[in-house]
């Protein structure tokens, strides 16, 4: 089975930070993209834009989305400034797939990129680096590691700031790559606008919650911090890499007991799992801080109510569950722990669109943010996209009935009991509307349904047998969308469970 994934060439493998760090392999500092020579100019009074994107922000430990004692009152209060909206959907939990969908407005399964270090975005492939500089802003990518610089190739923002440019061996902090943000930012002339595309590290595994907080914070809780077992943040993903010219060239699955133990270990008693929540709710806290710092220097310096700023994440993170969430970290599947994100808009005020404060429960995809950027910007939307404007929902209460596609990234079926096939063809899907959702697992045969309703019990119970024509329109609508993709071709037979596959099946109702 290793060598199979190998062949695949196309890896999907989450955690792998500590793996480069450790390896000291990051290469010798490299040039940021030379900019391409631009005539045009932006449109009179074009806004800035900037988008910062929180790798692995689950929306539900957020306040402003309900978390109770949230450490996140900065980015609350933002919301009260802005828009938000309630029910936002990645396309994918893992980062390239997810920030390729934001940069592009089309699904994987149109843009090609699959898995975590697949292969960049095809260069014909225009994104919004280069949408808004051929219309004459000044653009840049900034990243704690330089996962934007290797998912577009280098191509498309005029300079990538990240470990390559900065000479670093070592992963920037969220502050540094902020500070080197609104340093850029500052640098900028005044008569021509920016765009800033921004990726944090957030609260991503394992969850470092600042030293000084976490000491505060378990005193005053009266934790006896010695009795927790803390092997939440302990181990590793089971991977290792290749790097090669400042590139991860290969990712192999080299310890599989380590790996199910990451994802699908057992899981912890309450107390711990209690911690391990803390833990993380402080390290986001740490990511929000340093956000709230970056919007208030932005308005002292009288650049905020110029710039669209946009806040969300790539996709969110599971702490284990039952059923279908039965696991930790992101990735495997796709339940609503780790595809609904927070997404929050604060409006130019030169372009002023829906109302501060107003809350949009309707669906919405991250698919859309580019082509509502570019209809803020007052920019041409390309009619292929997959993704549509936001703002007619916000300026005129337009039903858009989205639906969402999702899809999961990379697992090894000895690992994971709901996955049978390599690859692409493995991957679940996801088909969801407002109120129901469909889950498709393949399995070399008719597939695995699960549909919820979300509306209900959620992803507590599967109701398909209780709503057999939601269950088959549906499945229809989704199975036209793998038909186009590429990628999906199932084999021929259908693989054969292990006897201890089809205990697990059987526990989780499926079999």
């Amino acid at each position: 089975m290793i060598e199979s994934i190998r062949r695949l060439g196309r890896i999907a493998v989450g955690g792998l930070l500590a793996t480069l760090l450790l390896a000291g392999c990051w290469g010798d500092a490299g040039e940021s993209h030379i900019p391409p020579t631009r005539s045009a100019r932006a449109p009179a009074g074009a806004p800035n834009v900037l988008v910062i994107v929180v790798d692995t922000m689950r929306a539900d430990r957020l306040g402003a989305y309900g978390a109770p004692s949230s450490p996140t009152s900065g980015l609350d209060a933002l919301a009260a400034e802005g828009v938000l909206f309630e029910n936002a959907f990645s396309c994918a939990p893992r980062t390239w797939q997810s920030f390729t969908t934001m940069l592009t407005g089309l699904q994987p399964y149109r843009h090609g990129v699959r898995h975590l270090f697949d292969e960049p975005l095809a260069a014909e492939i225009s994104h919004m680096g280069t949408i808004f500089g051929d219309n004459g802003y000044t653009t840049a990518a900034f990243d704690v590691v330089p996962f934007l610089r290797w998912m577009l190739d280098a191509r498309g923002f005029d300079s990538f700031v990240d470990t390559i440019a900065l000479e670093s061996a070592s992963q920037l902090g969220d502050a540094e790559i902020l500070k080197h943000t609104l340093g850029w930012i500052r640098e900028r002339p005044a008569t021509q606008p920016f765009l800033a595309f921004v990726r944090l590290h957030g609260p991503h595994w394992p969850y470092h919650a600042p030293r000084d907080v976490h000491d505060r914070t378990v005193a005053a809780l009266g934790i006896d911090h010695a009795a927790i077992d803390h092997s939440f943040n302990a181990g590793n993903y089971g991977t290792s890499v290749t790097i090669e010219d400042d590139r991860v060239t290969s990712v192999r699955v080299d310890d599989i007991e380590a790996r199910r133990r990451r994802i699908f270990g057992p899981p912890l008693e309450p107390d711990v799992h209690a911690h391990m929540l803390l833990h993380y709710d402080l390290a986001l806290s740490r990511t929000a801080k340093e956000i709230t710092r970056t919007v208030d220097e932005l308005r002292a310096a009288g650049i905020l109510d110029s710039t669209l700023l946009i806040v969300t994440a790539d996709h969110g993170e599971s702490f284990g569950g039952t059923g279908y969430s039965a696991y930790r970290d992101h990735g495997p599947r796709v339940d609503d722990a780790v595809m609904r994100v927070p997404l929050i808009v604060r409006f130019p005020a030169s372009h002023p669109h829906g109302r501060p404060g107003l809350r949009v429960h309707q669906l919405v995809r991250l698919a859309d943010m580019l082509p509502t950027v570019l209809a803020t910007a007052g920019l041409p939307v390309p009619a292929d996209l997959d993704g549509t404007s936001l703002l007619p929902a916000l300026d005129h209460a337009v039903d858009l009935g989205l639906v969402a596609y999702g899809e999961s990234g990379f697992e090894m079926p000895e690992i994971d009991p709901l996955l049978f096939l390599d690859g692409t063809p493995g991957k679940h899907r996801m088909w969801r509307t407002q109120r129901w959702k469909l889950v498709l697992i393949p399995d070399g045969k008719a597939g695995i349904e699960i549909l919820f309703d979300m509306e209900g019990e959620g992803e507590a119970r599967d109701v398909g047998d209780e709503h057999p024509a939601v269950r088959a329109r549906l499945r229809a609508d989704l199975d036209r969308v793998i038909a186009t993709d590429s990628e999906a071709t199932l084999p021929a037979t259908a693989p054969t469970f292990s006897p201890e596959q089809e205990e697990r099946l059987r526990a989780l109702g499926y079999l």
